[in-house]
């Protein structure tokens, strides 16, 4: 039985996130006969996309704008896009897409929505200035996705968006989200740092938590703990919350801190690593970076957020702290630091977990399983 998809249109904000989460999904469509559309700005992942077999369309768009005149002429050249290119579905990634994808693929009469909320991200988050966005795009998203299917990686946010009645609960579906466990691996033999190295990979944003530690490695100095911390990430200037390049600046110059800036090739880099760290203080939606520490064999010590406590099970694949409390993320640090043993039975239980739980060939099941329920591929 041939696929009723004859094509979908990835659409995002970012080339980035289609290169980097994405492309598993659309090379299993792609082997299924259906062309995938890449609709993103230009970007330097977009050859990578091409490469991979997607065509790309562009839509310049501003992530960071919330101006009036721009938004508008977001969306009206995003359903130029879909009316020229006729898709039978549209696959939309982040809140600013969703939104707008939503709107145009009314307005281009595209049958079919999927939206994929990777995490709720800065326009859900405690902000000030986010909660009086929330004001608009609440009501605006519960309009746009009458009758999409909206798709969350964990829980926690699937029934906020149903509490919200963004998502109806008839069509609403949890997606988990996984890694390549072909390239993320334990590496040969375990690293031999003269001192603990913690690693930490992220887009520089305040909520990231990045910042807490910093303040963690400082107060373990004082503590006479000696530790190397590396900050592979650079500042997100598309995020109203993208950390001041002072701040970076000053970072790289404190004791014991490497800041990288951006890594491409994550899984070496933990392959060097005796610790992961990602102290998040906003809801996640599954950090991939914790899951790829994972696949690698080493502990995580996290917060106690959504997303991130999904990935990270306290005291059995790393350790879990409240959010912005330092004191506590520099007890866990130091302790894993201290206790070698804890620290490989640790990364050898998360090992074990990831091999489970965070293989990528289920995500891409899991999507396969929603295009199915739509009745798009047999």
């Amino acid at each position: 039985m041939a696929p009723r998809l004859r094509q979908v249109a990835f659409v995002c904000h970012w080339d980035w996130v289609l290169h980097r989460f994405r492309l598993p999904v659309a090379r299993a469509l792609l082997d299924a006969g259906v062309e995938v559309v890449a609709v993103c700005p230009d970007g330097p992942h977009v050859a990578a996309l091409e490469q991979a077999g997607l065509r790309w369309r562009d839509w310049p768009v501003d992530r960071a704008s919330l101006r009036p005149a721009a938004e508008a002429g977001a969306l009206a050249r995003l359903t130029r896009v879909l009316r020229d290119e006729r898709p039978d579905a549209v696959h939309l990634f982040t809140v600013k897409p969703i939104l707008y994808g939503a709107i145009a693929a009314r307005l281009a009469r595209v049958p079919i929505v999927i939206a994929a909320f990777s995490g709720l991200g800065w326009v859900f988050s405690t902000d000030t200035d986010a909660a009086r966005t929330q004001r608009v795009v609440v009501p605006a998203l519960r309009w746009a996705l009458r009758g999409a299917t909206v798709t969350a990686m964990n829980p926690d946010d699937l029934s906020h968006l149903r509490r919200l009645e963004i998502a109806d609960p008839e069509r609403s579906v949890l997606v988990p989200e996984g890694v390549d466990l072909t390239t993320f691996h334990p590496p040969a033999r375990p690293p031999s740092n003269p001192t603990t190295r913690i690693v930490t990979a992220c887009r520089l944003i305040e909520d990231k938590g990045v910042a807490d530690v910093v303040a963690a490695s400082a107060l373990l100095r004082t503590r006479g703990v000696d530790v190397e911390v590396v900050i592979a990430g650079a500042p997100d200037a598309g995020n109203p919350a993208a950390v001041p390049d002072d701040d970076v600046a000053a970072w790289a110059a404190a004791p014991g801190v490497t800041v990288l800036g951006a890594v491409d090739d994550v899984a070496t880099l933990l392959r060097t690593a005796d610790v992961a760290v990602l102290p998040t203080r906003y809801p996640e939606g599954a950090p991939r970076f914790l899951m790829e520490a994972a696949a690698t064999g080493i502990p995580a010590v996290t917060t106690d957020v959504a997303g991130a406590r999904l990935v990270v099970a306290d005291g059995r694949t790393g350790v879990v702290v409240p959010p912005g409390d330092v004191p506590s993320l520099a007890d866990a640090l130091a302790d894993l630091t201290q206790d070698r043993g804890r620290r490989t039975t640790l990364g050898r239980q998360a090992l074990a977990h990831a091999r489970e739980h965070f293989d990528d060939v289920a995500v891409t099941q899991a999507h396969a399983a929603v295009y199915r329920r739509l009745g798009l591929v047999p």
